[in-house]
C-alpha cells in the first residue's frame, strides 16, 4: 500500500491511541494475578495478540470482546513446556524473565523474523543471574531457572522492555530484588509506567529510582478494579510533530503529557498543556546542540525538526545509543535526505543544516516510526510525498493516517 501526503495546514484534534507497551504489561500482570482482571481499551494489534497467546501458555484464560479482555490468572503459575512468541520482540523481552523464573526447562521459539534477532545479551544476563540457558544465536532456545534478582547490575542498553520483564516477575521470586542500573535506560518512562501499574496491583517497592530499584520478594498481585489501557503520548507525538511544522495539532487523552513538551519547546515550537490535552503549534524553529542519549526516543522528532530549523543542529554522543535506535536514526536520515534534508554523519554526531523539504518516495522498511516521522515531515514539504508500504504503521498505530486527516492533512 501507498499513502500520498501533500503540504497541508494542520488545524484540528484527535484522540490519543491506546498505549501498546502498557497493553502488553497489563495483560502480563493480569496473568500473574490469581482470579479475574478486566483490561479495557485494548488495541487490536498483532503484537498484542502474540502477548495474549503467550499469556495463555502460562495458564491464563483470556476472553476478548470489542477491546475488553477478561483475564483469569491461574491460582498457581506452572512452567509451560514451551512458549511461542510469534513475531513480537516486545512480548519475548517482557516474558523471557518469567520463563526463566521456574525450576524446569522452558523452550523458547518464535517466527523466522524473531528468531534472527540478536538476543545474546538477554540470555547472557540470565546466565549471570544464575539461570541455565541454551542459546546458539537464534531461536529456538531454552531457559531454566529460577534466576536471581538479588544484587544485580543491569546495563541500561539492554532495553526498558527486558528490565520491565524482570520487575514484573520479581515479586514472585523468593528473595528481595535489588537492581542497580548501569547507565541510562532508553525508554525509562516505560519502566516507570511498569512500576506504576505494579503498584496498582498491590506491589510494594523499597526503591524505584532511575539508578536503583528494590522490592520485597514473596509478594502476590491482587486484581484492582478495571484496568484501562492508558493513552499513548509517544504515538501521539508524531501527530503533534505535524503541528510544530505547519499549523497547530491537538491530542486529547488522559496521560502524562508533561514529558513530551520538551522536544518541541527546545526547537521553538509552541506547546500548551491542559488537564487531558496537549497542543503543539508552529513557531520559529531554531537549531541547537543535543546529546543523543538525553533525547532518547525523541531522536526521530529531533531529526525532522532540525531538518527545517534555522541554522545547524548537532546531535552528539551517538555511540551511547542502543544499536536499534541508531539504526533507526540512520534509516530516517537517509529517507529525509530524499526530501532534501541536509544530514551528515560526522564522527560520533549528526550535523543537520535546516532548510526546505520537498516531496519524495519514502521506503520505511519495516519501521513504523520511520513511516510516521516522514509522514509528519511531508506536511511542510513542497510536492507530494509517497510513503511506500504504509501499512507497516498499522503494526503500531492502526488509525494513524485517519487521525492525520482529522488534523487537516491531505492524505490519499
Amino acid at each position: 500500500m501507498q499513502a500520498e501526503i501533500r503540504r497541508s495546514i494542520i488545524s484540528g484534534e484527535a484522540a490519543a491511541p491506546a498505549s501498546v507497551p502498557m497493553a502488553h504489561r497489563a495483560l502480563i500482570i493480569s496473568t500473574l494475578t490469581p482470579g479475574q482482571s478486566v483490561v479495557s481499551n485494548l488495541p487490536s494489534l498483532p503484537g498484542v495478540a502474540s502477548t495474549i497467546a503467550a499469556c495463555r501458555a502460562f495458564g491464563a484464560d483470556i476472553v476478548q470482546s470489542e477491546g475488553v479482555a477478561d483475564v483469569f490468572g491461574p491460582e498457581e503459575l506452572v512452567a509451560p513446556q514451551a512458549v511461542d512468541f510469534g513475531d513480537c520482540n516486545s512480548t519475548l523481552k517482557l516474558l523471557l524473565p518469567l520463563s526463566a523464573s521456574f525450576g524446569t526447562e522452558v523452550k523458547i521459539s518464535g517466527s523466522p523474523r524473531l528468531s534472527k534477532k540478536g538476543l545474546s545479551p538477554f540470555f547472557g544476563f540470565l546466565d549471570a543471574a544464575k539461570a541455565e540457558t541454551i542459546y546458539s544465536g537464534s531461536l529456538p532456545a531454552s531457559v531454566k531457572g529460577p534466576f536471581s534478582a538479588e544484587e544485580q547490575v543491569y546495563p541500561g542498553q539492554l532495553s526498558s522492555q527486558f528490565l520491565s520483564g524482570i520487575l514484573l516477575c520479581a515479586p514472585l521470586l523468593g528473595q528481595v530484588a535489588s537492581i542497580g542500573l548501569e547507565g541510562s535506560v532508553p525508554g525509562w518512562q516505560h519502566v516507570k509506567n511498569t512500576i506504576s501499574l505494579m503498584k496498582e496491583y498491590g506491589i510494594e517497592f523499597y526503591s524505584d529510582k532511575d539508578d536503583f530499584i528494590s522490592l520485597p520478594g514473596g509478594q502476590a498481585y491482587s486484581p484492582p478494579d478495571e484496568i484501562k489501557v492508558p493513552a499513548s503520548p509517544y504515538l501521539s507525538s508524531f501527530l503533534l510533530l505535524t503541528g510544530a511544522l505547519s499549523g497547530k495539532a491537538t491530542m486529547t487523552g488522559s496521560c502524562d503529557w508533561q514529558s513530551y513538551e520538551g522536544i518541541f519547546q527546545s526547537f521553538g515550537a509552541g506547546v500548551s498543556i491542559h488537564k487531558h490535552e496537549i497542543s503543539v503549534s508552529a513557531g520559529s524553529l531554531s537549531a541547537l546542540e543535543i546529546d543523543a542519549p538525553e533525547i532518547g526516543i525523541f531522536l526521530p522528532h529531533a531529526l525532522v525538526l532540525a531538518s527545517v530549523a534555522n541554522g545547524k543542529t548537532k546531535i552528539g554522543n551517538l555511540h551511547s545509543l542502543p544499536r536499534r535506535h541508531l539504526s533507526r536514526a540512520q534509516r530516517l536520515s537517509h529517507e529525509l535526505g530524499k526530501m532534501g534534508a541536509k544530514i551528515e554523519r560526522e564522527g560520533d554526531s549528526f550535523s543537520i543544516t535546516g532548510g526546505k523539504l520537498a516531496g519524495a518516495k519514502i521506503e520505511p522498511g519495516k519501521d513504523p516510526v520511520v513511516a510516521m516521522a516522514c509522514a509528519a515531515a511531508a506536511v511542510c514539504a513542497s510536492g507530494p510525498t509517497i510513503i511506500n508500504d504504509s501499512e507497516i504503521v498499522s503494526d503500531a498505530y492502526p488509525n494513524f493516517f485517519r487521525d492525520l486527516v482529522s488534523l487537516g492533512a491531505i492524505v490519499r
